[in-house]
């Protein structure tokens, strides 16, 4: 659901508004991630999980000359109505889960099960992409406007802190608990390995380039 609402989000703007033929591409390697790292949470006992990697994502069939601020809103808007649907499948949280104590049928479990996974995979979904390095959908939002960016940048990391990290602890105190300096360790993680394996692609196009044209010139 969060996948599809945010890049499938992008992609119908791109079609109908901008006439830019566009689809949601699924990535293989991008699930093994998601897989793995909701494992590591169930190891560690982290409630709830995360959930770093993608399944798919939005691209352009073929070459569009969009603007700035026309990039930002393939972005900027399914991201906003992900993060609507998140806190409203957070306000749904409530009433599902007193259902369950009333009668726990599996159609009110299921329910609340639903409601929780589009509450922390769509927050979490719209924090991460947000996160301004050149890959991510972030970055196209900072180099349109950066007021844009840091209210919608902002109000995710709000979210995610104060509703999925910190439920019941104040701010500050949050940091003497050993399950959020777990939580922040992981995230270190995560961030690491991604922005070494950027680096590493980063510079091996650097050099494809430079001895192709070590070779054109030769030739």
């Amino acid at each position: 659901f969060a996948t599809y609402l945010q890049e499938g989000g992008s992609t119908f703007l791109a079609i109908r508004r901008y006439r830019t033929p566009s689809s949601v591409r699924l990535f293989g390697a991008g699930i093994v991630v998601a897989i793995v790292c909701v494992l590591a949470s169930r190891v560690a006992g982290l409630q709830p999980g995360f959930l770093y990697g993608f399944m798919a994502s939005s691209v352009l069939l073929a070459p569009a000359a969009l603007g700035k601020r026309s990039s930002a809103n393939l972005v900027l808007l399914p991201s906003i109505a992900l993060l609507l649907a998140s806190v409203g499948a957070w306000l749904l949280m409530g009433p599902l889960h007193a259902a369950v104590q009333r009668e726990a049928s599996g159609i009110n479990i299921l329910a609340e099960t639903i409601a929780a996974s589009i509450f922390v995979g769509g927050l979490e979904g719209v924090f991460y992409s947000m996160i301004p390095l050149t890959f991510m959908d972030g970055a196209v939002v900072w180099r349109w406007n950066r007021v844009a960016w840091a209210v919608m940048f902002g109000t995710a990391t709000f979210l995610f802190w104060q509703l999925v990290i910190n439920q019941y602890a104040a701010y500050l105190d949050a940091f003497k608990q050993p399950t959020i300096l777990a939580i922040l360790l992981i995230l270190a993680v995560y961030g690491t390995l991604t922005a070494g394996a950027w680096l590493y692609f980063r510079n091996r196009r650097k050099r494809r380039d430079a001895a192709d044209a070590g070779q054109d010139a030769h030739a």
